[in-house]
């Protein structure tokens, strides 16, 4: 809400950083967490968390879609064409 409705990316961060904290096995603030950061051009750390978040839930395919942004940012296209054919092969998308 703080990121999309209200544009207050800053704010929607401090939440989702806390969301880790308390519980850092949560895939889905994990993944979250890595999206705020990749926004923020914060690539290296929004990669700790997507793949944390892949750990956590290796059937989530939004996890390799967050990892394949952050490769395409830093200008890893092999990397990124990677994550996004392991997104359709690898990930369950019943969800």
């Amino acid at each position: 809400h703080y990121a999309r409705v209200e544009q207050d990316r800053e704010t929607a961060e401090r939440f989702f950083r806390r969301a880790v904290e308390v519980n850092p096995e949560d895939a889905t603030a994990q993944n979250s967490l890595g999206g705020m950061l990749c926004e923020k051009n914060l690539y290296d750390e929004a990669l700790k968390h997507f793949r944390r978040a892949l750990e956590l839930r290796p059937g989530f395919p939004q996890h390799r879609y967050g990892m394949a942004m952050v490769f395409l940012a830093q200008g890893r296209l092999s990397d990124a064409r990677a994550a996004l054919g392991e997104m359709f092969t690898a990930a369950d998308l019943s969800d």
